[in-house]
């Protein structure tokens, strides 16, 4: 399963936009795929700001580091975002 239906599932698994439901769609995402893009997350979770729901997250105890990244929107422009990394998903897969 691609990246997008794979986001796509979760969103339709976990419907709503409290910053609750926004914030099990994003760790859902984080636990499955290993990171997530801002864009990723604002395009296709419905997360309005990515950002206050990774901040809740690192609250709640998870391990989430942000990466720079490049990525090349439908209008052809390269804009600078964050790849949010679950760390104790890129250490079991070290490990394995």
């Amino acid at each position: 399963m691609n990246r997008i239906n794979t986001m796509a599932t979760i969103l339709a698994n976990q419907p709503g936009v409290s910053a609750t439901a926004q914030r099990q769609r994003l760790l859902a995402a984080l636990q499955t795929m290993g990171n997530v893009t801002t864009y990723e997350a604002s395009r296709h979770l419905d997360l309005y700001d990515p950002r206050a729901r990774k901040k809740e997250l690192l609250r709640e105890g998870h391990a989430i580091d942000t990466i720079p990244a490049r990525v090349v929107t439908e209008s052809g422009e390269v804009h600078r975002i964050g790849r949010y990394v679950l760390m104790t998903h890129a250490i079991q897969r070290g490990a394995a």
